[in-house]
C-alpha cells in the first residue's frame, strides 16, 4: 500500500502560520493588515507632501522623453493600438521565417488606427513612432515589406535595451552607474528538463564568479545577483518536494558558498505562490548550514500581493534572531497578479492566495515594511517600488535605520534620482536583466503589461491620472471566489494539493480510504441474485493490490431492471422539473459528502493521478448543479415529453464525471435510467448510484447493471430501450445504432467516440508553452482521454528545436503509481490495452520511421504502462485508427501548406478536439473556417473541458452531439422538442430566394404553409450566433453553430422535398437530392452552388439525411448499416417544424488570453 503522506513530510510547526494564512477571507483579513501599518499622522502627512512634490517633477522630467513609460502612456495597453505593440514584442523577435513575420506584422499593424495617435504626446520620439507606425500601415508592398518587418525588428531591440542591462555579465558590469548599486539577473524561463537547469546553472555560477571578482569584497555596498529556483529544476514544484530537496537543494547551496566566499549578495527570487513553503523550506536550510553562518548577503524576496506575506516577513524575522544570523529581504508588491488569478480559478478554489484589490497589496507592503524594519539589526531591508507614495511612506518608517530601495532597471532611475534631490538619501539598488533578446522577450513583455495596467503608478503618472491620494486610501471593487465564477452555478470548493495543508488534510483522506473493502453489485432489484460469480477488481497500478470485487447480472436481472423501469416511468416523468432538480442538486451534495472515497477509487480503479480524480471528482458535481439549473431555465415547470427507458453506457477513462452527467440528463428530461458502467470501473459506479439513492432518487428509476458487452448487448438490443447515451469506441457505437433501428426510426443515440486529435503549431508559438502543451495534451492521463493530442502539426521552420527539446522533458516525465503524489503519468487501464498500444508503436517502427520512448520505473512492472511514445510520420495518411494511449505522431509541415494539411487532416474524419498554437489570429481563424471540429482550443493545451463553460463533443467519427455540458444537451433526451429559440439577428439572404419558390408553389395554401415554414426556420437557426460562456479570467469561451454540411434530402414527395432544402440551406448546409422536374425549376430560384444532384444521395458523401416518417425506418436501417461515420437521421416533429438543433454542429472556441504574458483585459482595468 502506498501512503500518499510518505512522499511528504508533516508541516513543520514554524510554517503552520503561514501556511494558514494563505487561504484567509480578504476582507476581514485585510482590516487586520490595516491594523499592522504603524505611521503616525505627522509622518503621513509629510510622507503625502514629499510624495506630491515627487510626483510632480518625476512627471514634468518623463513627459518629454521617449521611454517606455511614455510610449505605453501614448498606447495604452486598453487600446488597440497598445495591444498591437504588446503582440509585436512578444513574438515578433523569436519568429524564424519572414513568411509568419511578416503576417503578424501586417495583422498588427491594420489591429489600431495610428492616425489618432498624432501629435498626441510632448515626446518627439513617440510622435515620430506614431507616424512610422501608420506610414508602415499604408505604405506596405513587395518592396517595402522587408524594409518595415526590419525596422519593427529594431524597434523592438530599442523597447528591450530600456530593460535589458547587456547581453551578458561583463557588459552588465561595465555599463553600471555609480549613482546606483546592482542586483543582477540572468534571464531565462523556468527550466523545462535537466538540460536547461544545467545550462542556468552554470549561467549562475558564472556571474557570481564575474561579480566576486569584479566587487572585490564591497559586500552589500557592491554588486549582487538574484536566483531563480525554477530555472534551477524542471521540477521545482511541491510535487516533488523530496526530489527538490534531494537535487536541487545541494546545487542552491553551492551558489550560495560560492557568493559567501566572493562576499556579494546572492538573493532567490519569489515565484507563484504554490511555490512558496517549498522556497522556505530550501531557504531555511540555507540559514542553518554552518559554512553560511558568517555571511549576511543570502537573501530572499517576498511578495505583498501575498495573502500570508506579513506571516512570512514575521518568520524570516524570528528565525533570523532564533539562529542568529543576518540576512537580506527584498520586499516587492508581486507580478504575475493576473496569473495568480487565473490558477486559483481553474484550480476552483475557496479562496484566492493573493489580494485582489490592490489597496489591500499596499496595506500589506507598509505592514510588513514595519516588520522587516524593526529587525534592522538582523534583517537589511530591501524595499522594491517605483511609486512615489510608497516611497516616500517607507522612507517616513524607516528614520535613521539601514535599508536601501530598489528598481527595475530602465524603470526606476528617475524617480531616486529625484528622490535623492528631495533628501530621500537612501541608497537605490537596480534589478538589473541580463541576457539575449531570444530570452529577453517573456521580461519584456511583463513589462509592458505592468507599466500599462491602469493601476500601475507609472502608468498614471504620464496619463495625467489623479495620484493625489496614496493607492491604501483608495477602494475597488472585489473579484468572485474562485470556486464561484459560474454563478450561479457553485463549483465545488477543491483542496489545493500544490498546499502543504491541504495535501495533507487529502492524503488523510486518501489513505483512509484504504481500510474499505469494495463490492459493487447490480443495484435493483434485491428479490433476484445474479448466479455470476464474483469477479475481483484489480488496481491497474499494481496488480497486486486487489481492490474489491463485482458481481456481474445475468439475463434474469437484466428483465427484472426493465420490468421496474417501466412500472415506475409514468411516475418519474409526472414529478415536476422543480423537483427532478432538487433532487440531482441533493445528488451533489451527496458526491461532495464521498469525496474521499470517489478520489481514492478514480485513484485505485481507473489508474488517475491525485490532481486529476479531483478534477473529474469536481467534473461530476459541475454536471449535476449545471444540469438541475438549466432544465429550471429552460422549462420552467412546462417539460417536454421524455423518451421512456435510457440506458446509459459510460466509459472507464471517465468513471465518474460522464457517468454521473449520462444519468443526469435522463432522469432531469423525465427518464427512468438503467445504469451499465464500463466492467473496468464498478466500485466508481457503485459508489455514485448510492449518492443517487441516498439524495433521494427512487432506486426504481435508477438501476445499476454490471457487466461488459455481453450486458450492454441485452440492454440495447430490447425493444423497450428507448434511448442510449454512450461514449465510448465508434465500432460499439455502431453496433447499437443497428441493435436500434430494428426497433423503428425514433429510438435516441447519443454517442461520443473519440478523434484523432490534432494540434497545429506555426512558428510564431512561444516554446516553452509549445512544449508545456504538448505534454499535458498528448500525456497526462497515460493518452487515455477522447479530447487527448493523437498527431503534432509542427512547422518546419521550428520543428526540430521543438521536437528536441520534446525529447528531453519526455526523459523525464514521472511515470508509475499514481497513488505516488509525485507521479505524472499513470498506467494504461489493461493488459489489452497495454498489449494493443505496443502492438501499434511496433507497426511503425517495423516502417522504419523515427520513434522515441521515455523511460518506466521499476516499479511500472507491477502494473500496466505505456512509456510516452513519439513517431515521426511521413504523411497524415499513415494514421490508420486511434491509438488510446501516450502515443503522439509528429508531421512535419511547410507554413504555405496549410490548407492541404488542413484537408488531409479532413480526411482522417475524426471531429472532436484541435489545438492551435499561433500568434497570428489570420492563421486561427484560416484553420477554424478550414476544418470542422468540435472544440478548438487556441495557445493552450486540448484538454480538460469545464462544464458549462466549454461543451464538449464532436462530430463525424467523433459523436452524435449535442454536446454535454451545453445548453441542447437536456433536449436530445425528450421528444418533440428544439431548443433553437427565434433571435433578432439580421434574416439571412437566402430566406429571400426561398420566399420566392414559395410564391410559386402551385397550391396557394401550401405556399403560404411554405413561407411561414421558412420565416420559422430563419429566425430560430442559430447559424452565425456567438453565445458568449462564462470563464476563467485570461481565458474567452465561445459557443457557435454552423451546418452539418451535405445533407441527403430524400423527400420522397416533391412537398417533403421543397422543405427539406429550404430548411437545410436556412441552417447552413447544401442539399443533396435526385434530380427532378420540380428541383430543377427550383434550382433557377436559387444560387448555383445551393444544391448538389445526384441519382442516390444515399451513395455520396453526407453529413445527415432529411426524410419524413414514411420511409424514415427503412433509412435508418441503412444508415446503421453502413461503415464510418454516425450519420443522423432527422425527421420533422408532428406538427412539421424540423429540429434546427439537430441540423447544426456546435463547435466552441477556448482561447488563452493571457497567451502572449498576462491577461491583458484583467490588467488593463482596475483591480
Amino acid at each position: 500500500m502506498i501512503r500518499l503522506q510518505d512522499e511528504i513530510p508533516d508541516l513543520d510547526p514554524q510554517f503552520i502560520a503561514i501556511a494558514q494564512a494563505r487561504y484567509v477571507e480578504e476582507s476581514s483579513y485585510a482590516r487586520q493588515i490595516a491594523q499592522a501599518v504603524h505611521l503616525s499622522a505627522e509622518q503621513q502627512l509629510r510622507a503625502d507632501s514629499i510624495a506630491r512634490l515627487l510626483t510632480q517633477k518625476l512627471r514634468n522630467e518623463r513627459s518629454g522623453l521617449g521611454g517606455i513609460d511614455n510610449l505605453l502612456a501614448q498606447y495604452p495597453l486598453s487600446s488597440p493600438a497598445g495591444q498591437a505593440l504588446l503582440k509585436l514584442a512578444e513574438a515578433a523577435l523569436r519568429i524564424p521565417d519572414a513568411y509568419q513575420l511578416d503576417a503578424l506584422i501586417e495583422e498588427q499593424l491594420h489591429a489600431a488606427n495610428w492616425q489618432i495617435h498624432h501629435q498626441k504626446n510632448n515626446s518627439w520620439l513617440i510622435n515620430l513612432a506614431s507616424y512610422g507606425l501608420d506610414l508602415a500601415e499604408h505604405l506596405r508592398t513587395p518592396l517595402t515589406t522587408p524594409i518595415i518587418r526590419e525596422a519593427i525588428k529594431k524597434t523592438l531591440q530599442w523597447l528591450a535595451q530600456q530593460f535589458i542591462i547587456a547581453e551578458n555579465i561583463d557588459g552588465a558590469l561595465a555599463r553600471q552607474d555609480s549613482d546606483f548599486r546592482y542586483s543582477f539577473d540572468m534571464l531565462g524561463e523556468a527550466a523545462l528538463c535537466t538540460a536547461d537547469a544545467e545550462i542556468y546553472f552554470q549561467r549562475y555560477e558564472q556571474a557570481i564568479h564575474r561579480i566576486g571578482v569584479y566587487s572585490q569584497g564591497a559586500g552589500q555596498f557592491g554588486p549582487a545577483a538574484s536566483i531563480k529556483l525554477s530555472a534551477l529544476h524542471a521540477k521545482f514544484d511541491f510535487q516533488h518536494y523530496a526530489q527538490i530537496h534531494a537535487e536541487l537543494y545541494p546545487k542552491l547551496y553551492q551558489l550560495a558558498l560560492q557568493a559567501k566566499q566572493y562576499e556579494i549578495g546572492l538573493t532567490i527570487d519569489a515565484e507563484e505562490s504554490a511555490r512558496q513553503l517549498l522556497t522556505l523550506s530550501l531557504f531555511e536550510r540555507l540559514m542553518r548550514e554552518p559554512d553560511l553562518a558568517d555571511w549576511s548577503g543570502l537573501g530572499i524576496a517576498v511578495q505583498a500581493y501575498q495573502k500570508n506575506a506579513l506571516h512570512v516577513v514575521k518568520w524570516l524575522s524570528q528565525h533570523s534572531k532564533q539562529l542568529r544570523r543576518s540576512i537580506c529581504v527584498r520586499l516587492v508588491k508581486g507580478a504575475y497578479w493576473d496569473t495568480e488569478i487565473k490558477l486559483a480559478q481553474q484550480a476552483s478554489l475557496a479562496e484566492y492566495p493573493v489580494w485582489t484589490q490592490k489597496a489591500h497589496t499596499d496595506q500589506s507592503y507598509l505592514a510588513c515594511a514595519h516588520v522587516l524594519l524593526q529587525a534592522d539589526n538582523r534583517i537589511f531591508a530591501q524595499f522594491a517600488t517605483h511609486n512615489a507614495f510608497t516611497v516616500a511612506q517607507i522612507h517616513q518608517m524607516a528614520g535613521d535605520r539601514n535599508c536601501e530601495f530598489q528598481a527595475l532597471f530602465g524603470m526606476g532611475e528617475s524617480l531616486y534620482q529625484i528622490a535623492n534631490e528631495l533628501g530621500i538619501d537612501r541608497p537605490c539598488r537596480l534589478y538589473a536583466p541580463v541576457g539575449t533578446h531570444q530570452d529577453l522577450l517573456p521580461y519584456l513583455v511583463r513589462r509592458f503589461l505592468e507599466n500599462g495596467a491602469n493601476t500601475s503608478f507609472v502608468h498614471q503618472l504620464l496619463t495625467h491620472s489623479n495620484l493625489e491620494q496614496h493607492p491604501v486610501n483608495t477602494s475597488t471593487s472585489k473579484l468572485a471566489p474562485p470556486n464561484k465564477v459560474f454563478r450561479p452555478r457553485e463549483t465545488p470548493s477543491l483542496q489545493d494539493p500544490l498546499h502543504w495543508p491541504h495535501f495533507l488534510e487529502l492524503a488523510n483522506q486518501f489513505d483512509a480510504a484504504y481500510l474499505g473493502r469494495y463490492i459493487a453489485e447490480n443495484d435493483y432489484p434485491k428479490t433476484v441474485y445474479s448466479n455470476t460469480p464474483s469477479i475481483k477488481c484489480i488496481n491497474p497500478a499494481d496488480q497486486r493490490d486487489e481492490i474489491g470485487e463485482v458481481i456481474e447480472a445475468d439475463l434474469a436481472q437484466i428483465e427484472m431492471a426493465y420490468h421496474n423501469a417501466q412500472c415506475h416511468q409514468v411516475a418519474w416523468a409526472q414529478k415536476s422539473v422543480r423537483e427532478r432538480a432538487r433532487l440531482i442538486m441533493a445528488v451533489a451534495d451527496q458526491l461532495e459528502l464521498q469525496k474521499g472515497v470517489l478520489i481514492h477509487l478514480l485513484v485505485r480503479e481507473s489508474g488517475k493521478t491525485i490532481s486529476n480524480a479531483q478534477s473529474e471528482y469536481r467534473e461530476a458535481i459541475d454536471f449535476c448543479r449545471y444540469y438541475a439549473s438549466l432544465a429550471q431555465v429552460d422549462w420552467n415547470d412546462m417539460p417536454p415529453p421524455p423518451l421512456g427507458i435510457v440506458i446509459a453506457i459510460s466509459p472507464w477513462n471517465f468513471p465518474l464525471a460522464i457517468f454521473v452527467g449520462q444519468i443526469c440528463t435522463a432522469l432531469l428530461a423525465g427518464n427512468v435510467v438503467i445504469a451499465k458502467p464500463a466492467p473496468e470501473t464498478p466500485l466508481i459506479a457503485a459508489q455514485a448510484i448510492a449518492c443517487f439513492h441516498l439524495a433521494g432518487v427512487p432506486a426504481e428509476c435508477l438501476q445499476l447493471l454490471l457487466g461488459g458487452a455481453a450486458v450492454g448487448a441485452a440492454l440495447t438490443m430490447d425493444h423497450r430501450c428507448n434511448g442510449v447515451s454512450f461514449t465510448g469506441s465508434l465500432a460499439t457505437a455502431s453496433k447499437i445504432r443497428r441493435a436500434l433501428a430494428e426497433f423503428g426510426a425514433d429510438r435516441v443515440l447519443v454517442a461520443e467516440t473519440g478523434g484523432i486529435n490534432a494540434m497545429i503549431v506555426d512558428s510564431s508559438a512561444q516554446t516553452e508553452q509549445i512544449i508545456r502543451d504538448i505534454l499535458t495534451s498528448a500525456f497526462d492521463g497515460a493518452g487515455q482521454r477522447c479530447s487527448a493530442l493523437r498527431v503534432l502539426c509542427i512547422q518546419t521552420d521550428i520543428a526540430e528545436h521543438i521536437i528536441n527539446r520534446l525529447k528531453n522533458c519526455m526523459r523525464e516525465l514521472v511515470i508509475g503509481n499514481p497513488a505516488r503524489f509525485s507521479t505524472e503519468i499513470g498506467p494504461v487501464i489493461h493488459q489489452t490495452a497495454e498489449q494493443k498500444i505496443y502492438s501499434a508503436i511496433n507497426h511503425f517502427q517495423q516502417l522504419k520511421y523515427p520513434v522515441f520512448q521515455s523511460n518506466l520505473m521499476d516499479e511500472c512492472i507491477h502494473g500496466h504502462y505505456v512509456a510516452p511514445t513519439l513517431i515521426e510520420i511521413p504523411k497524415l495518411s499513415e494514421i490508420k485508427d486511434e491509438i488510446f494511449g501516450p502515443v503522439l505522431f509528429i508531421y512535419r509541415y511547410h507554413a504555405q501548406q496549410l490548407t492541404p494539411m488542413l484537408n488531409a487532416i479532413n480526411r482522417l474524419g475524426y471531429s472532436l478536439t484541435m489545438g492551435i498554437q499561433s500568434r497570428i489570429e489570420r492563421n486561427i481563424k484560416s484553420i477554424i473556417n478550414q476544418t470542422r471540429i468540435g472544440n478548438y482550443y487556441v495557445n493552450r493545451n486540448q484538454i480538460g473541458a469545464i462544464v458549462g463553460s466549454q461543451p464538449f463533443g464532436g462530430v463525424n467519427k467523433s459523436g452524435t452531439g449535442p454536446k454535454a455540458g451545453g445548453p441542447w444537451a437536456l433536449s436530445r433526451m425528450c421528444k418533440n422538442i428544439d431548443p433553437c429559440q427565434p433571435h433578432y439577428q439580421a434574416l439571412p439572404a437566402k430566406l429571400e430566394e426561398l420566399r420566392t419558390i414559395a410564391h410559386l408553389w402551385p397550391d396557394l395554401d401550401q405556399g403560404t404553409d411554405l413561407e411561414i415554414l421558412f420565416e420559422d426556420a430563419a429566425r430560430r437557426s442559430p447559424i452565425d450566433q456567438v453565445l458568449h460562456l462564462p470563464s476563467i479570467c485570461g481565458e474567452t469561451n465561445e459557443l457557435r453553430y454552423r451546418g452539418r454540411g451535405r445533407i441527403a434530402c430524400l423527400g420522397p414527395s416533391d412537398w417533403d422535398l421543397v422543405q427539406q432544402i429550404g430548411i437545410a440551406l436556412l441552417t447552413g448546409n447544401q442539399p443533396v437530392i435526385q434530380p427532378t422536374v420540380m428541383a430543377s425549376h427550383w434550382q433557377k430560384h436559387l444560387k448555383a452552388s445551393s444544391m448538389v444532384f445526384a441519382t442516390d444521395p444515399l451513395q455520396t458523401p453526407i453529413d445527415a439525411v432529411m426524410c419524413n416518417s414514411s420511409i424514415a425506418w427503412q433509412t435508418e436501417k441503412f444508415l446503421a448499416q453502413r461503415d464510418g461515420a454516425l450519420t443522423p437521421l432527422i425527421q420533422p416533429f408532428e406538427d412539421g417544424k424540423w429540429p434546427l438543433y439537430r441540423l447544426v454542429a456546435e463547435y466552441t472556441i477556448c482561447t488563452n488570453t493571457a497567451a502572449t504574458g498576462g491577461d491583458i483585459q484583467l490588467l488593463a482595468q482596475t483591480h
